[in-house]
């Protein structure tokens, strides 16, 4: 639900900078992997939506349902790790086919 919240408009304080995933191209932009950056007390405080950690959630949208999303993982500390490893992304990936197939 806060997810969604974010999506439409609201600032969500712990919530940091939202990106995509571009590697490996194309398969992470096809499928549309994201992540959005959690932040911790100190940094909610100083930057905001701005702000980079190590902790993300993993998530895509629903490509047929409007303000749905497939939350996929939600990595404490160390999450940039996973994301240069080609087995790592490969499964992300793998999760988001089966979402979208599902229907």
């Amino acid at each position: 639900m806060t997810l969604s919240r974010h999506k439409q408009g609201h600032q969500i304080s712990y919530f940091g900078k939202e990106v995509p995933y571009h590697r490996p191209a194309p398969a992470a932009e096809d499928v549309g992997l994201m992540h959005i950056h959690i932040l911790d007390k100190v940094k909610t405080l100083k930057l905001g939506y701005i702000n980079t950690s190590d902790s993300v959630l993993i998530y895509t949208e629903d490509a047929t349902c409007i303000n749905t999303y497939f939350i996929i993982d939600f990595l404490v500390d160390g999450a940039h790790a996973p994301a240069r490893r080609p087995e790592s992304m490969s499964w992300l990936i793998d999760k988001v086919e089966a979402f979208r197939n599902q229907k």
